[in-house]
């Protein structure tokens, strides 16, 4: 990115193109199919990395292509997370083709609204000059195409035309299926030909590529744009095509990827025809969309798998521009929205300025250095805000603008309940923020904004919108006089068995008076034990719930977890072995007063004892070594008295045993 710039005077080399001299490689294949990937080594002749500039005190000027295929290029390889080759094909086109012609256009236009300057920072991604401070002169056109005449000039036939004309953005609002750019042209060019200008390539179908100079030297009002559109007038017999863009996801899941590069018609749409297409069956039709639907295999169905939903990002059509620039500053971000917390970083660049510039950005909320030229700001809960970047330069001073918009979510469960014994609460979530898309996760499993008939407890709300924002709150509901907070650790592994049981230490605050019920909701299954012993017959995910009740007040939590199979490596504590290993693991005395005396006897492996309170917190830990009878005296004499738990672990086997400290 550049900065504060101080631009000197270079000298570019003045060149001519031959349109009917060049040629490359690529290929004519009816049908678009694929021509090999642009690149700077393989069309030499463009020299499209040519570059000049000047300065002044107020303005800065510069000299170059405005390359879309190079930015997109750039982007599809290097920027993506999952880099994608960056493809061209070619179209035929011509003014007369019928509806039922294959995989052609009747006409091409390219907007150049946005001012890459990809030639002279090709790291993406790229400066780009702020339009409504850049007065554009539109040097030279360069168009890539393919021409072979088929129909010799003769009694009843005509020689081909192709027309190059040059529209200004201003008054581009519209584009016309039939006709294409509908603005204010301000200038064109026309070539009639009766011979072949490139011909035919060296294999069979095949055409070889040249390209088309053209000088408008037209200078455009300061805040100015231009689209470019090429129109072929031939006998459809006559083949003559342009070169276009894709990003080539189709080698793998094929998607319609839009172009980087956008227009005042939205963010991709830079690049237009009207399509004609007659698909293997049916009859032909036309479309005009930069997007490109069409059903290729007849099914009646467009779909990716078959690579029948792409864009044209780009035609091959290179203007190369002057544009002088007055002192401005432009901002690019690599987002303009997200979730509240995540990060835009925000670069801003500084054209038409003599010397060190200073930078203010306002408001300052969210920003990491508002004294800084390239910074992170941090996205806001909610709603949009415009950063201001103001730049001082000497006497000049300058602004630019930044909108940053929040999806945040928010939501309230409202506030917390009581209710009387032997009733239960209904709960109420009302979203508000971003709502587009909204899904409810509550921690008792349901789903809608609604939760009724539900248990004293605490109970979370989660809310999703389609933007992947997230916001939670808890609503605690209690019945008066008898209070409680139920709990309970989830062991590990959990084991799927017909015989043996997983335990799961009961945690909950109060359980002396208590009568607890332990639920699989997944089968209806019950038991009625303080700390739960619970069978799964198969493995995979089920839902626990506990149960504490007391003079009919009813307060109760669930978790969510996953049953591996018997045959995990993990589970190998449920076989009979390691039931015998269970059978070897002794606390005396117990209950005790916190001096007790650990029997582990069989021990294959070192053996690591793990003990945690009632909330599941470790309190303390041993490692012995491996050995057929271990006796070990705990003193735990200082700890609250309560129900603790210790598990003994030696390789794989493994057994949880329960401790009470008067």
């Amino acid at each position: 990115m550049k900065k504060n710039i101080l631009l000197l005077i270079a000298l570019v080399t003045a060149f001519a193109v031959n349109a009917q001299g060049l040629s490359g490689g690529s290929r004519h294949i009816p049908g678009g199919e694929f021509v090999p990937k642009r690149t700077i080594a393989a069309y030499p002749h463009l020299n499209l990395n040519s570059h000049a500039s000047a300065s002044s005190s107020r303005a800065a000027t510069y000299s170059f292509y405005l390359d879309y295929d190079g930015v997109d290029n750039e982007y599809a390889n290097i920027a993506l997370p999952s880099p994608s080759d960056y493809s061209q094909f070619i179209w035929g086109l011509n003014r007369r083709f019928p509806n039922d012609s294959s995989f052609t256009i009747r006409w091409a236009a390219q907007i150049f609204d946005t001012l890459f300057d990809y030639t002279t920072n090709t790291v993406y991604p790229f400066d780009r000059y702020p339009t409504a401070s850049t007065q554009l002169t539109v040097d030279t056109i360069l168009v890539r195409y393919g021409h072979i005449k088929t129909v010799a000039v003769g009694a009843g036939t005509s020689p081909d035309t192709i027309v190059v004309r040059l529209f200004k953005n201003d008054t581009l609002n519209t584009l016309l299926q039939a006709t294409g750019i509908s603005a204010e042209q301000v200038w064109s060019q026309t070539i009639i030909v009766d011979t072949s200008m490139t011909g035919p390539g060296s294999g069979p179908g095949t055409v070889n590529t040249g390209t088309l100079v053209f000088a408008p030297g037209i200078a455009l009002p300061t805040g100015s744009t231009f689209s470019v559109q090429v129109d072929f007038y031939g006998p459809v017999s006559d083949e003559f095509y342009v070169l276009a863009g894709y990003r080539d996801a189709c080698a793998a899941a094929c998607a319609g990827n839009m172009s980087q590069v956008g227009s005042r018609f939205g963010s991709g749409m830079n690049s237009w025809g009207e399509f004609v297409y007659k698909p293997a069956t049916g009859t032909g039709f036309q479309a005009f969309n930069h997007n490109v639907n069409i059903d290729c295999n007849s099914n009646s169905v467009v779909d990716d798998a078959n690579c029948e939903n792409f864009y044209i990002q780009n035609y091959a059509i290179y203007p190369k521009v002057t544009a002088v620039v007055e002192f401005s500053g432009n901002i690019i971000a690599d987002r303009t929205e997200g979730c509240p917390g995540e990060v835009a970083a925000v670069d801003l660049s500084i054209y038409g300025a003599s010397g060190a510039s200073t930078v203010a950005w306002t408001p300052t909320t969210g920003v990491d250095n508002p004294a800084a030229e390239d910074v992170n700001i941090t996205i806001p809960a909610s709603g949009t805000v415009t950063y201001t970047a103001t730049i001082t330069n000497g006497v000049n001073v300058t602004t630019a603008t930044f909108v940053l918009k929040s999806n945040g979510v928010t939501v309230n469960a409202g506030a917390d309940q009581t209710v009387a014994c032997g009733a239960t609460a209904n709960l109420s979530a009302v979203a508000s923020g971003v709502t587009t898309g909204i899904t409810y996760s509550w921690s008792n499993g349901k789903t809608t904004s609604a939760n009724s008939g539900v248990d004293g407890g605490t109970y979370t709300i989660t809310v999703t919108n389609n933007k992947g924002c997230s916001a939670t709150d808890v609503v605690v509901v209690t019945h008066p006089g008898e209070t409680n907070t139920v709990g309970f650790a989830v062991p590990s592994p959990i084991c799927a068995s017909s015989t043996y049981g997983n335990i799961f230490p009961n945690t909950s605050l109060v359980k002396t008076g208590w009568n607890f019920t332990w639920t699989n909701l997944s089968t209806s299954a019950t038991t009625f034990t303080e700390d739960g012993n619970l069978i799964f017959s198969t493995a995979g995910p089920v839902t626990i719930k506990l149960t504490a009740e007391k003079a009919g007040c009813v307060y109760s939590t669930q978790a969510n977890v996953v049953v591996k199979a018997a045959s995990d490596p993990l589970c190998r504590a449920f076989s009979i072995d390691d039931q015998i290993f269970a059978n070897n693991v002794t606390i005396y005395p117990n209950p005790n007063n916190g001096t007790f005396e650990l029997n582990v006897e069989g021990a294959n492996e070192t053996i690591e004892i793990t003990i945690f309170d009632s909330k599941g917190q470790t309190v303390y830990t041993s490692s012995e070594a491996k050995t057929n009878s271990l006796v070990k005296t705990l003193d735990m004499s200082k700890a609250s008295k309560g129900v603790y738990f210790v598990k003994v672990q030696s390789g794989v086997s493994v057994t949880t045993k329960k401790l009470v400290i008067n």
